[in-house]
């Protein structure tokens, strides 16, 4: 469960495929996932440097729900410059901008449980309602156009002044400007995913008809592309032999394990499994009162005790730090953490509250 375990993983990826390899790996935990973003490019590039002139191909690994597909363009484009073959390897999870990476390929080499997914881009849009309460809207331009597709062949509205209308209730709801946005963001995820495949595909017209189908032919951004499938709309998937399948399946649960990719992040449950926390809290002062004691003049004692003998004293901070992103190959590995630095007391009811500081240093030298 760290590096040096995934370290002896790769290098037997890259004797057993005769090609060095780079992995780049996003935190997929619930309530606690990282994103692909620019900042990974200078450290994807140390990588690249760090392989001998003479290798022409390269394997990369990719696990991530997506991020910036920017970051995906820059990426394939780096190793373009640098490799004629490029191969890209799916343990588990590439949705979003780590499939319109993968699309940049020249294949795409398929575990079993892996996936690729939809590239539609999701947008977010804060709203306050009438009664000041804040919430996120999130949506894509596939949902308002299946909006206005919904109102025409649905509901049978076809004038002009009620369509008017009902796109007028679309854009107080969701804002004309992001409306806009989310727009612009389909033509570049489309574009980007078409970019992609014609680095590689001579046909142009299959490229933009592969980019179409995981642009819009899904109908929920969380939908599985499975390896099959993948191959049925046209993608050049490749089976791992059984080797090489367990050893991108062993890569895989090394970084679920360290990332704790099996359980939801949650920073109550985080401090109140604390080794630390756990010690304070056993050694708190009891107040033993008889069984049968009403309810109502149990708490009126304990309210008084409580405020007799208990002062609010903030315990020394505890660190609870959590990794949200890698990139890795056997010659050496970066990883970026999130901190918590997390103050912890008693209330003078004896309830316990804290106070959290969330912070990041960056990428680091693992």
């Amino acid at each position: 469960m760290s590096y040096t375990t995934r370290k002896d993983l790769f290098e037997k990826i890259e004797t057993h495929r005769s090609r060095p390899l780079i992995a780049y790996v996003t935190s997929i935990r619930p309530n606690f996932s990282g994103q692909m973003a620019g900042d990974s490019v200078d450290y994807i590039i140390k990588q690249i440097q760090s392989i001998p002139t003479t290798q022409r191909e390269i394997d990369f690994l990719i696990i991530s729900n997506g991020g910036d597909p920017i970051t995906a363009l820059r990426i394939i484009s780096l190793l373009r410059e640098r490799f004629d073959k490029i191969s890209v390897l799916l343990p588990y999870v590439a949705y979003s901008a780590a499939t319109i990476l993968s699309l940049g390929a020249d294949e795409i080499i398929m575990h079993p449980y892996s996936n690729l997914g939809p590239v539609d881009p999701q947008l977010t849009v804060s709203r306050q309602s009438d009664n000041g309460q804040a919430s996120q809207l999130q949506f894509s331009s596939e949902d308002i156009r299946n909006y206005i597709d919904f109102v025409k062949s649905d509901v049978g509205i076809t004038d002009q002044e009620h369509l008017i209308s009902a796109f007028n209730a679309l854009a107080k709801e969701v804002g004309p400007l992001p409306i806009g946005s989310s727009k612009r963001s389909q033509q570049l995820s489309l574009s980007s995913s078409i970019k992609m495949l014609e680095t590689h595909m001579e046909d142009k017209s299959k490229a933009a008809e592969i980019a179409k189908a995981l642009n819009s032919s899904y109908y929920h951004h969380g939908y599985a592309v499975g390896r099959s499938e993948a191959k049925s709309i046209g993608l050049n998937i490749v089976f791992p032999d059984p080797e090489l399948e367990t050893l991108m399946w062993n890569v895989w649960c090394d970084y679920s394990n360290e990332m704790k990719c099996g359980s939801e992040f949650n920073i109550v449950t985080a401090i109140m499994t604390n080794p630390t926390v756990i010690t304070w809290l056993n050694s708190a002062t009891t107040i033993n009162l008889p069984v049968n004691t009403p309810p109502p003049i149990a708490q009126n004692i304990i309210g008084n005790i409580a405020q007799q003998s208990a002062t609010i004293t903030p315990q020394p901070p505890i660190q609870i730090k959590e990794l949200v992103a890698t990139i890795e190959s056997p010659r050496s590995a970066m990883a970026i953490h999130t901190t918590f630095s997390i103050t912890y007391w008693r209330d003078a009811n004896m309830a316990l509250s804290f106070n959290a500081t969330q912070y990041s240093e960056g990428w680091k030298i693992v």
